[in-house]
């Protein structure tokens, strides 16, 4: 049940980077084909935490059908790690390709 609630939060935290997204649409007037850096960090972030914490509960339902009690008391700590690779997950590609975008301007513009 406590795992359940990890991917309810993991969801809210996905929605909350589409409704920043679409805040940031509107507060501009226009639509924004691409979403900002908050955005995309929130998305990801949400998408990467509920990914992982959806393979773990898989893995923890396989760990248990199997008898296998010390993998599943193992998974069953593991929690914290979803999250903090998650969120790091979903911080490097939130901002990574605002980063190459940029990067690819500068070198463009300076060779030619």
């Amino acid at each position: 049940l406590r795992q359940l609630w990890h991917l309810a939060l993991a969801d809210i935290v996905l929605a909350s980077g589409v409704v920043v997204w679409v805040g940031q649409a509107l507060a501009s007037g226009v639509y924004a084909e691409a979403p900002h850096d908050t955005s995309l960090v929130l998305f990801h972030s949400g998408l990467f935490v509920s990914l992982l914490v959806e393979v773990k509960i898989a893995l923890t339902s396989c760990a248990t059908l199997c008898s296998l009690k010390q993998v599943h008391q193992v998974l069953e700590r593991s929690c914290p790690w979803c999250w903090i690779l998650g969120l790091l997950l979903g911080g490097v590609s939130g901002t990574a390709p605002h980063f190459i975008g940029t990067k690819a301007a500068w070198l463009a513009g300076n060779l030619l």
